[in-house]
């Protein structure tokens, strides 16, 4: 089982876990813990460099690939492969040894099949000489579909509004009295005096 962590958006040490589930009755989940120092580009401290930095595989690039690894350090280190060989890379893993400011190319060739997503491999060295360090070259395979296209923000569409239907005005009907007025029936102020009516 091998573990990728990205770096990209990560700067100095830090920690970080992974939590991995099996079929195990007495341990099924079992979390992994590591810890990291991630160091601005490029590292000066490093002992060996290699470029690019990245190799990547499409269905219509070039299926050979090669990185360069070189010494800059002031002693002679030993690099050998640690992780396993993907099946569809071809390429030769034996150790070698580099003195100082020495190069090495190694090549890398693809045999397999391209899938419709993207996917990734890693491959990790072990760098050994006054100290030992491991160095990962990430490995991008890009997948036959090709990206969706983010859909572009469709303007709003105004929704009408309520109608408000005015409404006419009310006619105000008169009633007729036995004496020929209507109502309303507005009386003189001098037929008016507290609470009843003058004869």
């Amino acid at each position: 089982m091998e573990l990728i962590f990205g770096t990209r958006n990560y700067a100095s040490r830090l920690s970080k876990s992974a939590d991995i589930e099996t079929n195990d009755p007495v341990q099924p989940t079992v979390r992994i813990m590591f810890t990291a120092t991630v160091l601005p580009k490029p590292d000066s401290t490093a002992p060996c460099r290699f470029k690019p930095e990245i190799v990547e595989f499409t269905k219509d690039g070039p299926k050979n690939q090669s990185v360069v690894f070189s010494n800059h350090s002031d002693s002679t280190i030993n690099v050998k492969l640690l992780s396993a060989i993907p099946r569809m890379l071809d390429f030769k893993s034996k150790p070698f040894t580099l003195k100082p400011t020495e190069i090495k190319k190694l090549d890398f060739k693809w045999k397999g099949t391209f899938a419709e997503n993207d996917s990734n491999l890693s491959l990790t060295y072990e760098v050994s000489g006054d100290s030992i360090r491991h160095f990962t070259i990430p490995v991008v395979i890009k997948g036959t579909k090709p990206p969706e296209a983010t859909p572009t923000p469709k303007e709003k569409i105004k929704q009408p509004g309520p109608v408000v239907k005015q409404s006419e005005p009310v006619k105000k009907e008169t009633t007729p009295t036995p004496s020929g007025n209507k109502w309303p029936i507005t009386l003189p102020d001098s037929t008016l005096s507290g609470q009843g009516g003058k004869k």
